[in-house]
């Protein structure tokens, strides 16, 4: 039986996005927003740089069961082959 790919990606990004404040908003006082990302950035710190092995969980995606609309994507079965194709899965 072929192990199954897995991915790792973020469960938070490396930028924020102040979408409320600058150039598309003339809002004078964005300090709040800036607090609660601050907040958020203080909470994860201990995350950031792990001196240990990260823990890979194994968590279905549920969006691979929904019906494809044939232009593809990623519930395409379609792309699922190919990109199962590229992978080769090694254990390290």
């Amino acid at each position: 039986m072929k192990p199954q790919p897995y991915s790792i990606y973020p469960l938070y990004p490396r930028v924020f996005h102040f979408g409320a404040c600058g150039t598309n908003y003339q809002s004078t006082n964005c300090m709040h927003l800036h607090e609660k990302v601050k907040q958020k950035v203080n909470q994860l710190e201990k995350n950031l740089f792990p001196k240990n092995k990260l823990n890979i969980i194994n968590k279905r995606d549920n969006k691979r069961d929904q019906v494809f609309s044939g232009a593809g994507g990623f519930a395409d079965p379609r792309d699922i082959a190919l990109c199962n194709s590229m992978v080769e899965m090694r254990n390290f």
